[in-house]
């Protein structure tokens, strides 16, 4: 109160008082003096509010938060085992079929063994691609470091294509729109060639599951001078995404596929952001599926 009189503006304090009844409640109060028209402290005013509830919730911090970082740990690691399996889906189902018909034809009368061969390497292909993909996956959701590089994108391109012909073993027709003289990007190219990868198998399954024999992808590379991004559009002509889905496309565990556990479009999209650049699909693609994606220039 002293300090109060010499004119010390809001002195707050917490404290202990005992209810009428008996039972103690926690108290913060406010004090602040009351001057007249002359400057002179003439009273003072009081503001005291019950914080018993609040003080319970505070204790209850630590435990909530250690509730909250086991739940999140249980979140990560059923991420990263659905992300493990998205990569290994296709390559084991592959290694199957390969299987399937090498016993076929070992069990004719008169085996083609050149068959067989052919079946064998293509299992053997298909196991080889199981492992890379979770090595990188892994050291993608780890704490792998990986260094980004400065590179030509219409290579990369290039690359993708021929990974998904020879490594996924993908039958599709391509028409490329690749801008010559393109600024090299700095990224990481794994996460990009990886990124690139996802969409160019969802957009052929959208049109091999609408019934079309040579699925077609248009690839287009453009400048876009202003944000100094490089941006390549993924077009296809299969059946597209309802606009009611486009919010959540990208979010995990949610797919329009029957079979889909829904991280292929979230793990993409993770892995762009992650390298300065933009992952989204196109409400106004027009027939089938558009995606654009754009990735920052070196310089």
């Amino acid at each position: 109160m002293s300090r109060i009189s010499l004119g010390e503006r809001g002195r707050r304090f917490e404290t202990v008082r005992r209810r009428k009844e008996g039972s103690l409640v926690n108290i913060s109060s406010t004090m602040s003096p009351v001057f007249d028209t002359q400057g002179k402290v003439i009273s003072a005013s009081s503001m005291v509010r019950d914080i018993t509830e609040r003080n319970i919730l505070e204790m209850d911090i630590p435990d909530l938060r250690k509730e909250m970082e086991a739940m999140q740990k249980k979140l990560v690691a059923a991420q990263t085992a659905a992300a493990i399996a998205h990569e290994i889906n296709q390559p084991l189902l592959a290694i199957a079929s390969y299987s399937e018909a090498a016993l076929i034809l070992l069990n004719a009368k008169n085996p083609n063994l050149d068959k067989v061969r052919k079946a064998i390497e293509g299992s053997e292909r298909q196991a080889m691609r199981a492992g890379q993909s979770i090595s990188e996956l892994l050291g993608v959701l780890g704490d792998k470091e990986f260094s980004s590089e400065i590179f030509d994108l219409n290579n990369e391109i290039l690359n993708v294509l021929e990974a998904a012909r020879l490594e996924r073993e993908l039958q599709f027709a391509v028409v490329l729109r690749l801008e010559e003289g393109l600024p090299f990007v700095r990224a990481i190219r794994i996460h990009v060639h990886k990124a690139l990868l996802n969409l160019l198998q969802n957009g052929i399954d959208a049109m091999q599951r609408n019934g079309m024999q040579l699925p077609a992808i248009t690839v287009t590379v453009c400048t876009m001078q202003r944000e100094r991004v490089a941006r390549i559009t993924i077009q296809d002509n299969g059946p597209g995404v309802k606009k009611e889905n486009h919010q959540r496309l990208f979010e995990p565990f949610f797919s329009t596929k029957i079979t889909g556990i829904g991280m292929g479009l979230a793990i993409s999209r993770s892995l762009i952001e992650g390298n300065g650049g933009r992952l989204w699909i196109d409400p106004q693609g027009g027939s089938g599926a558009t995606f654009h994606l754009t990735l920052p220039f070196a310089t």
